[in-house]
């Protein structure tokens, strides 16, 4: 059976995490770690800066809804990048994420340089 093509044109804050940590900016700082089911690896309103490259397993991403309850807002799976946007527009996260398994990730910390 052969699989279709599921590539897909990256959206700005992935382009914008490219150039920032292309070989003309350096190299980026990468860290590896592992988290457990359950465990939270993004906090809703924190001010990280890194980027989780999810290596395998899944992961759910919630926010808080306006009576105080839990929204389900997507669940990103191996291969996906997690707290992009917040990484590179310097905003709070705008949401929680946590693992739903065993989960190891790749931690980015873009390389700034005031060349790029």
């Amino acid at each position: 059976m052969c699989r279709k093509n599921t590539w897909k044109e990256p959206d700005r804050h992935t382009r914008e995490l490219l150039r920032r940590t292309g070989p003309e900016c350096g190299t980026a700082r990468t860290d590896e770690a592992r988290f457990e089911s359950g465990a939270v690896l993004l906090s809703g309103g924190a001010q990280d800066r890194h980027v989780l490259l999810l290596l395998s397993g899944f992961a759910k991403v919630t926010a808080t809804v306006e009576n105080g309850g839990m929204s389900l807002l997507a669940v990103r799976v191996g291969g996906d990048t997690v707290g992009e946007a917040a990484a590179m527009d310097g905003v709070p996260c705008s949401a929680a994420v946590a693992a739903c398994g065993p989960m190891p990730v790749q931690v980015l910390q873009p390389a700034y340089r005031t060349a790029c």
